[in-house]
């Protein structure tokens, strides 16, 4: 479990620094932010989880059963950021600690929803 956590973690952070890196390459090329933010989103979407797939939880999973998973627990996560930033910003928080909450609510999230759902070995009778 310790070494899966950790795993998770590398993986997080390199697809979040691709997601960076394209985004800011993207805005150099296309100059339309929304573009250029979902297109490096959908790459970095890709990264993460074929690597999660593959290396963080061991690729025993078939892909009908775990993309469509990790989709929704990306939607879901996403979701839980946004109402954790909106919530602080509200509040008055400052920008700082509005982003760190937003991004360690949508981190444990991600993990505890991939490790318990989206990347889950099924039950065997």
């Amino acid at each position: 479990m310790h070494h899966r956590a950790q795993r998770f973690i590398c993986v997080g952070v390199s697809a979040a620094a691709l997601q960076w890196l394209l985004v800011w390459l993207l805005l150099r090329v296309l100059a339309i932010p929304f573009i250029a933010a979902i297109t490096a989103h959908g790459l970095a979407f890709i990264y993460a989880y074929s690597l999660h797939h593959a290396w963080t939880f061991t690729g025993t999973h078939p892909h009908r059963r775990s993309l469509p998973r990790y989709l929704a627990t990306q939607v879901i996560c996403a979701t839980l950021s946004g109402i954790t930033a909106q919530v602080l910003s509200t509040a008055a928080a400052a920008p700082w600690l509005t982003a760190a909450a937003a991004t360690v609510i949508a981190s444990l999230c991600s993990y505890w929803l991939s490790a318990r759902w989206a990347f889950a070995q099924p039950k065997t009778s």
